[in-house]
């Protein structure tokens, strides 16, 4: 299995969501003793496990938003949350954490490995697409998709692919790709002066709860205007 393929969840969320799961709880049960959850916590089942380990399905959801659909990334938070509401005495993982630990692995694993030019390229396309733009998500022409800089950006996995090939009826011949920028950058906006109102266009109502909103669901109507345009990467 290719771990940096894309599992996408607006793609497919039942699908993506079980086989988060099922990775979570395979990968766990290498690390512990023979029957060792089904003995100690009557957890048999994937879904033993994520009603286990998770306050809420909302909160499985957000870990799996936060993942990006890179599976590497899923692993690694859901590690990192586990501990972090063992710290705060927290019986299951929640949101909080899931937040909070994202921004860390953020931090650690994708921003620390950018060099300046691509720190200051990423600032350009979050001041336009979050900061202006009030989403997450852009369009990428075919000649943007080429430019190194943008390239590097996605193998640095601070933006993902979303979709190939989107066509735009408004701009019929011209297939985009969709990218969004990576939950750690947008998780860092979130209480500070610049945090982007984006729940006001981009949350979906079905999809909140009663511990705040999930991490926003990207409406392709609302994104279709927003075209990367190639002078932010030069």
């Amino acid at each position: 299995m290719d771990l940096d393929d894309y599992y996408v969840i607006d793609r497919n969320p039942g699908q993506v969501l079980s086989f988060y799961a099922d990775i979570m709880f395979k990968h766990l049960q290498i690390y512990l003793p023979p029957n060792y959850l089904r003995e100690k916590y009557v957890i048999e089942t994937p879904a033993d496990f994520i009603s286990a380990c998770f306050s809420s399905d909302e909160s499985f959801k957000e870990i799996a938003r936060a993942a990006e659909g890179v599976v590497r990334d899923l692993i690694n938070i859901f590690r990192l949350a586990f501990f972090n509401s063992a710290r705060r005495g927290r019986p299951k993982i929640d949101k909080p954490a899931i937040r909070n630990e994202a921004r860390e692995w953020y931090e650690k694993d994708k921003s620390a490995y950018l060099d300046d030019k691509m720190e200051e390229v990423l600032a350009r396309i979050i001041q336009e697409v979050i900061g202006t733009r009030q989403a997450r998500a852009f369009l990428a022409s075919r000649s943007v998709q080429k430019h190194p800089l943008l390239q590097r950006l996605f193998d640095a996995r601070v933006l993902h692919l979303d979709q190939r090939g989107y066509a735009d009826k408004d701009n019929p011949g011209v297939r985009y790709n969709i990218y969004c920028i990576d939950y750690g950058a947008y998780v860092d906006l979130i209480g500070t002066k610049s945090q982007p109102q984006l729940e006001r266009l981009m949350v979906d109502t079905d999809e909140r709860s009663s511990d705040g909103p999930i991490v926003p669901l990207d409406d392709k109507r609302s994104i279709r205007r927003i075209i990367l345009p190639e002078a932010i990467l030069d």
